[in-house]
């Protein structure tokens, strides 16, 4: 994993130039899901947070390493699954860079750990949204994001197959230096 953060950090810092803006961020998340297994699928319900670094290039477009923690409610039973996103946002040429409002779309891959599997999960993810640029240093994400998580068996290759696919609204702040 350290080897995997290094490598994303060299190809981001070798896009960036000294004029790119770097921003950190917080945000909340809540939606829905289904936990899908070979003997059949469970919905639940999931809400979480996220903490966010990211790097905005010349051309508008992010690249965004994010941390977070997702809360799975299965009509009563918690559980806590965190993770680390790596996401490229695409801000496209129809975007007015002055605009008070910048559309974007995203995707993205993801890694994961469970407290109610014994395995490590990797996510695809894709988002569709926009900032709200209140000031030149402060921006508000409104988003739409679409995740799967397809969770691996340590314990025996015969194992099931086990995922959650979920979509989740998010609402976050970020700070640009």
């Amino acid at each position: 994993m350290k080897k995997l953060l290094i490598i994303l950090a060299l190809v981001a810092s070798a896009h960036a130039k000294p004029n790119n803006d770097w921003y950190v961020g917080f945000g909340f998340f809540s939606g829905e899901g289904e936990l899908s297994a070979s003997g059949g699928t469970s919905l639940f319900d999931s809400s979480g947070a996220d903490i966010k670094f990211g790097v905005i290039f010349d051309t508008g477009n992010r690249f965004e390493f994010s941390a977070l923690e997702v809360d799975v409610d299965y009509a009563g039973s918690t559980e806590v699954v965190k993770g680390r996103d790596f996401d490229w946002i695409f801000t496209g040429t129809l975007n007015n860079e002055k605009s008070i409002f910048l559309a974007f779309v995203s995707a993205g891959f993801g890694t994961y750990s469970s407290n109610l599997f014994d395995s490590d999960g990797y996510s695809a993810q894709a988002a569709l949204g926009g900032y709200i640029r209140l000031y030149d240093v402060l921006e508000f994400e409104i988003s739409y994001k679409e995740k799967v998580i397809a969770w691996g068996d340590s314990t025996s290759p015969a194992a099931t197959s086990i995922s959650h696919q979920m979509a989740n609204y998010y609402f976050g702040a970020k700070y640009k230096f």
